[in-house]
């Protein structure tokens, strides 16, 4: 499976984008995501920060992955993109 492909999940809440693949190799399934921060620069134009999915952003994935579940089912309704 690559990288190119559309991930399985991908939810904006502003600034925040978090994106999750599903993946397959010789070991089974696995997933990977990515966590990215938009602001607008002195220039005036968008830029995109990856950020690390590690502990000290762990509060915000989870924040977003639980906002993304709740979306799915229908009780909230925020700027998205689902895949």
């Amino acid at each position: 499976m690559s990288d190119k492909e559309k991930p399985i999940i991908k939810f904006k809440d502003h600034p925040y984008e978090i994106a999750l693949w599903r993946k397959e190799n010789e070991h089974g399934t696995f997933y990977d995501g990515s966590l990215t921060y938009s602001y607008k620069d002195q220039a005036g134009s968008y830029q995109n920060i990856k950020l690390p999915m590690d502990g000290a952003h762990l509060g915000r994935v989870i924040a977003l992955l639980q906002a993304a579940s709740f979306e799915r089912l229908g009780h909230r309704t925020v700027d998205r993109e689902q895949a």
